[in-house]
């Protein structure tokens, strides 16, 4: 298995735009009905901060990087420009 913990830093008050951009793009919903998707899901701060943690499970690291090349990863992309200040990614492997 191939996880992913993605924290988007999101720039000051832009956390509501955010989180509406994801529904209209509908992110979650598209990816996890990817091949070799397990888990797609975001959380939320319960301390009003601006970040956001994106857990990711993947069946392999192919998977999730054939993921990178669908087509709503490409216009999620131009939402970050717009919203993310930075992005913290930590990968792991397990069995």
């Amino acid at each position: 298995m191939y996880i992913l913990h993605v924290t988007y830093n999101l720039k000051e008050g832009r956390m509501e735009d955010w989180l509406a951009a994801l529904r209209v793009l509908q992110v979650a919903e598209k990816t996890r009905r990817e091949p070799g998707n397990i888990e797609y899901a975001y959380y939320l701060p319960a301390d009003g901060s601006n970040k956001v943690l994106l857990v990711e499970l993947w069946e392999s690291k192919e998977f999730q990087q054939a993921h990178l090349n669908a087509p709503h990863m490409a216009e999620l992309a131009k939402v970050k420009e717009e919203f993310v200040e930075s992005v913290d990614l930590k990968a792991y492997t397990a069995e």
